[in-house]
């Protein structure tokens, strides 16, 4: 246990250190002023399992690959001069792919993507209107896709992985939340 306290600790440390420069890159921007002009978004490319489900790490650590939400809870703290100034947690789930049409709506150009997407604008939401759309994400990872909802994980294995390790999985996530 004594190795997984030393790697919880480094990792809890090196979180903190992005926390404290992000702080200092908010406070620039509000004294040199441009704070006004700028969106600052904090975010992560994955989550991180420390021990949830008996799995530590991401990616090909995790092999075969999962799409529990350790893996995919990942920060998204958005603020700037169009966002409201309240602190808000939005339960609705969200995807990094929503922030291509939100950075365009708050920059006021309309864009219609050349390929289908199913990328939604939040600034509505991050400007402190209501906001209603339908509570799905997408996720891949290594050989496997997932589709989860309020209530359901479907994770979905790539053709041609080894079946005999890799079996399709649904997750009623009311009787089974983790």
């Amino acid at each position: 246990h004594f190795k997984y306290q030393r790697y919880l600790k480094r990792y809890l440390r090196t979180i903190e250190s992005i926390d404290e420069s992000v702080g200092r890159v908010l406070d620039f921007l509000g004294e040199n002023g441009l704070a006004e002009n700028t969106i600052v978004i904090y975010t992560s490319d994955h989550g991180f399992s420390l021990g949830h489900n008996g799995i530590w790490g991401h990616g090909m650590a995790t092999w075969p690959a999962t799409t529990h939400r350790p893996s995919f809870n990942i920060p998204l703290v958005v603020c700037g001069e169009p966002v409201e100034r309240q602190e808000k947690v939005c339960d609705a789930m969200v995807s990094q792919i929503d922030l291509f049409p939100t950075l365009l709506s708050f920059a006021g150009i309309e864009a219609k993507p050349s390929l289908s997407s199913v990328a939604r604008d939040i600034s509505p939401y991050l400007r402190g209107q209501t906001q209603h759309w339908s509570d799905a994400v997408f996720m891949e990872q290594e050989e496997t896709r997932a589709v989860r909802t309020k209530d359901w994980l479907y994770m979905k294995r790539f053709d041609g992985a080894p079946s005999h390790l890799l079996e399709d999985a649904l997750f009623d996530l009311n009787r089974d939340p983790q």
